[in-house]
């Protein structure tokens, strides 16, 4: 069996997960520590506190996809149906 986790077990921390990392850090608290406390892996943990001091937020990166077919008109249309 492999040491890699299944996708199924990986999801996004939600942004107050993200900001209770940024505030532990910022008082001082070792990544190790962090890790530990609140049950994420040293990665996780090392990432979002690289990603908030280069980008400056706790936000998520916007996704990419298809493009919608309806305009703002078409989608209030429909919810009126």
């Amino acid at each position: 069996m492999s040491n890699q986790l299944s996708v199924k077990n990986r999801r996004e921390l939600t942004e107050c997960e993200r900001a209770k990392i940024i505030a532990l850090s910022e008082d001082g608290q070792s990544v190790r520590k962090i890790s530990k406390k609140l049950g994420y892996p040293k990665s996780t943990v090392q990432d979002t506190i690289s990603r908030y001091k280069t980008k400056g937020g706790t936000n998520s990166a916007p996704r990419c996809g298809r493009p919608s077919l309806l305009d703002k008109n078409a989608k209030n249309h429909l919810k009126e149906i």
